[in-house]
């Protein structure tokens, strides 16, 4: 558990804010996303920050990616419409209401118990959620590479079997045709991507807007 696995260059995995981590992706959920790009070659990435979450030092161990990624999940690719990709997104959009004029976490996800694994964020698209609009219609700008994701586009998304299964009221997903199944714990698949880096770098974008 405390062999080292190799070591972070270029950003700070330290999650010092989880609510900001949240509200701004913070450059561990890109590294996430870029692990499962990587074993997946999906379109798009989709992952939470889980609720103990507290990132990764410069020296990477595997208790650590223990630590962080508590769970046994395995890697799903599902086939998605563009109108799919946006009610998965307007459910992520859930997590996020507005109170006393500022963006706050939805109750819902604090009580009776932190369900702050239930909110995604997505790489490999750019996406904008504005909080004080209705829920379902949250969703005010979606694109991928750039371009208007219409409702017949057709994507491969990358996740986690909870959330491939409906985890988390997302069920619009389980319909979704499945492509592929990595049945590997996402740790031994981190634990291998950074040992085989040695050096991990992330390619970190500010792709999720999230507006009042």
């Amino acid at each position: 558990l405390d062999q080292e696995r190799g070591r972070i260059q270029g950003h700070d995995f330290k999650i010092n804010d989880a609510f900001q981590a949240r509200l701004h992706k913070h450059p561990y959920v890109s590294f996430i996303n870029q692990v499962q790009k990587e074993a997946t070659n999906a379109d798009i990435c989709g992952t939470a920050l889980f609720n103990v979450a507290i990132g990764l030092d410069e020296v990477i161990h595997y208790r650590d990616l223990v630590l962080n990624y508590a769970y046994p999940n395995s890697l799903i690719v599902k086939e998605m419409t563009g109108k799919i990709l946006r009610e998965y997104l307007e459910q992520c959009a859930d997590y996020f209401i507005v109170k006393e004029g500022k963006i706050a976490v939805n109750p819902l996800f604090d009580q009776p118990k932190p369900q702050h694994f239930n909110y995604d964020m997505l790489d490999g698209i750019e996406y904008t959620l504005k909080i004080s609009n209705p829920v379902g219609q949250r969703v005010v700008e979606l694109k991928f590479e750039g371009k208007n994701v219409q409702d017949n586009d057709v994507f491969t998304v990358a996740m986690n079997n909870y959330r491939a299964s409906g985890g988390g009221n997302f069920h619009m997903i389980p319909e979704c045709p499945t492509v592929m199944e990595i049945q590997r714990d996402m740790t031994e698949i981190m634990a291998e991507y950074i040992q085989d880096k040695k050096i991990v770098t992330v390619d970190h974008h500010d792709n999720i807007h999230i507006i009042l």
